[in-house]
């Protein structure tokens, strides 16, 4: 068969195929197998101009269609998302604006994962990204945002993008320039959500500096001008969001704290739900692996071992991570899980479709057992602002003890087939109890007698000392003065011999050990 075309003549037939060799006519991109073109017998001295033309044209087409077929099967992967995103429940804030229910945490991402995992949660339907600028991954999830972004495969107004000031970037100045750092590194031109990490500047004395008053009037600024759409905070109390409330010209949107059956937060969640600020919580799978830098007076306390929390996984048949999201979103709350892994990112998501029944949802919200996970402890300091937890959290501290974690424990897995009686329908078979796990090992309980022990000697030296060394605290406080008001003028030495081993763990814990 004779060339019609240029390409036609140098095509090179695939040995598997017999007969004429395809023409460029009935061979294309979208027909998933190889163009190849043997040019090694072309004289390049005998080819007129206009031929080296239509080649160069013709594998521009090429590249285009290339190009095209790609996209479009980039497209394709991205729709199933984008139907789960278009039923993802959502918070009306008080500009207006809605913020997804769930969100994907990112909080001690490591570095080489994140990208993925951001560009594998927006695909899979994830909208809504939470960060901060003391992760150290902005800069990742800011390629994976930008690569979204100029792919077409999502639409800005689509993206719900939350960042956090850090604690030593309170003053008004350096607030404005944590800001647009954190844009920068995002790659987008203004955050739906800035919020100030903690009510913590670095600063001894009796009150905190620079103010809250002073780091809220400056993120005021930053919606004036275009940079946030909405602001709010992290680990603040009912008292001090009611003293921003006080003097703020825009109020707080949003709350984000720590919420789980472990710690359900009612009177802050009832606090904020009465002035229109929506919460979201943080740790929602009860914060396994914080032991190490906010120590506890029930070390085993792991939530997603609690029999009660496995009854109700085993009963609707979702896994534990599940229920515990569940929970959080008919707990009133948006949720921000963290994960890097493809399958659990798109796991985690599977919470639209069903609920807890009235009788797990009650079981999960009446236990006993109460504790702050991620507790602030380290920010105390026998000279101030912050020397107890009370003073920190606005609220007595109710630590619970071993024996009565084992009490709640024992009675909980006594009573498990009774409490869940009235489960999800259709699935009423009690015939069998799973055995309880052994949640407070000899060595947790050891690990806590010696805590309580010793806790009233060094416990405030300790905090001190554990300060001292933390590798985010040893910048100076964000008054200009900066010698007095710091963390280098803290002196106390290290009195407990682990303080080496936890400033190591959380360190690492923190991401700042790379």
């Amino acid at each position: 068969m004779a060339a019609t075309t240029w390409a036609d003549a140098y095509l090179v037939s695939p040995t598997s195929t017999g007969g004429a060799p395809p023409t460029t006519t009935t061979r294309s991109l979208s027909s998933r197998r190889p163009v190849v073109f043997d040019f090694s017998t072309i004289d390049a001295d005998s080819i007129p101009d206009e031929v080296w033309e239509e080649v160069q044209r013709s594998e521009r087409e090429e590249i285009e269609k290339r190009d095209a077929f790609l996209k479009e099967c980039e497209q394709s992967m991205y729709e199933a998302g984008r139907r789960l995103a278009a039923k993802m429940p959502s918070a009306t804030l008080r500009n207006g604006s809605r913020m997804p229910l769930i969100g994907l945490g990112t909080w001690k991402a490591e570095r080489g994962e994140v990208k993925r995992a951001v560009e594998y949660a927006v695909r899979a339907g994830y909208r809504h990204i939470d960060c901060a600028s003391v992760y150290q991954n902005e800069d990742e999830v800011g390629d994976a945002i930008g690569y979204v972004l100029e792919r077409g495969l999502v639409e800005r107004e689509e993206l719900f993008v939350c960042s956090k000031v850090w604690n030593t970037d309170h003053a008004a100045a350096r607030v404005r320039k944590a800001c647009e750092a954190s844009l920068k590194a995002l790659k987008v031109d203004y955050l739906d959500l800035y919020l100030i990490h903690w009510p913590v500047t670095g600063n001894v004395g009796d009150e905190v500096s620079p103010s809250v008053r002073e780091t809220w009037e400056a993120m005021e600024s930053l919606v004036r001008d275009g940079l946030v759409r909405s602001i709010g905070t992290s680990n603040f109390s009912a008292k001090k969001l009611a003293d921003i409330a006080s003097y703020a010209t825009v109020q707080p949107s949003v709350c984000q704290v720590e919420v789980h059956p472990y710690h359900r937060n009612d009177a802050l969640l009832s606090f904020c739900a009465d002035r229109g600020i929506h919460v979201t919580a943080f740790s929602p799978l009860g914060s396994p692996d914080s032991e190490s830098i906010f120590p506890r007076a029930v070390p085993d306390a792991v939530l997603m071992r609690d029999p009660r929390v496995l009854r109700v996984a085993e009963r609707t048949g979702k896994n534990v991570g599940q229920v515990l999201i569940r929970w959080a979103l008919q707990h009133g709350t948006s949720v921000i899980p963290k994960s890097t892994n493809p399958s659990r990112i798109a796991g985690n998501l599977d919470v639209l479709d069903w609920e807890l029944s009235a009788s797990d949802y009650a079981l999960l919200s009446s236990m006993a057992f109460q504790m702050r996970m991620v507790n602030g402890g380290m920010w105390l300091n026998p000279r101030g602002p912050y020397r107890t937890m009370e003073d920190l959290w606005d609220e007595p501290e109710t630590e619970m003890t071993s024996e009565a974690f084992e009490r709640d424990l024992a009675a909980a897995t006594a009573t498990a087939t009774d409490a869940l009686g009235g489960g999800t329908a259709g699935n009423t078979d009690e015939t069998t109890t799973a055995p309880a796990p052994q949640l407070f090992s000899p060595k947790g309980r050891a690990k806590s007698e010696a805590r309580s022990e010793s806790n009233s000697e060094s416990h405030t030296t300790d905090n001190a000392a554990r300060r001292l060394s933390h590798p985010i605290a040893l910048s100076p406080a964000n008054s200009s003065e900066g010698s007095e008001n710091d963390y280098h003028s803290v002196t106390e030495s290290p009195a407990v011999p682990s303080l080496t081993e936890k400033v190591a763990s959380f360190s690492k814990w923190m991401g700042f050990s790379r």
